[in-house]
């Protein structure tokens, strides 16, 4: 039986502005956290040398799965962190030697406002919120339009410029 997030995310809607469909979910509803759901089901796309690309405040434990998860589906991660880590160093690590060419990790000086995924072709994106604190809600986009993904990129060279590579 399919839940309402992953109909709501599988069902496209017409007219989104940021691609082919697009949906508004809140973090937690009845018990369930709808935004990893729905970056779950975004990344059951994904093929084998697809790009992901991770701009999050902190590298949290949640975060770290779902690399793990899509690292284990072929994919290519870049991922850009503030400089909190919620994850053990050695699990990075751990990622970094395990993965060796598939994956990049990138940290700011800083947490950066924006916190989103670009996984293949869709996009998910967390509402702006503060260091400890969860995000009250977020959006899912399937296939998102190329000026969506163009300024997604912007967004991640951007912080890519003031990041160093670890």
């Amino acid at each position: 039986m399919m839940s309402a997030v992953t109909s709501a995310v599988m069902t496209p809607v017409r007219s989104s502005p940021l691609g082919e469909s697009a949906l508004r979910l809140r973090h937690y509803k009845d018990g369930i956290n709808q935004g990893e759901v729905a970056r779950d089901i975004l990344a059951e796309d994904l093929r084998p040398n697809d790009h992901v690309k991770v701009i999050c405040g902190e590298f949290s434990p949640n975060t770290y799965k779902f690399v793990q998860k899509v690292l284990d589906q072929g994919a290519i991660v870049d991922i850009i962190s503030g400089n909190d880590t919620r994850t053990p160093h050695t699990e990075i690590d751990e990622l970094l030697k395990n993965y060796s060419g598939k994956i990049n990790y990138f940290k700011l000086g800083f947490r950066p406002k924006f916190h989103g995924m670009l996984i293949g072709k869709n996009i998910f994106l967390e509402d702006r919120h503060l260091d400890n604190k969860k995000y009250k809600t977020c959006i899912a986009v399937r296939n998102a339009w190329d000026d969506t993904l163009t300024k997604f990129n912007k967004i991640f060279d951007q912080y890519l410029s003031k990041a160093e590579k670890v």
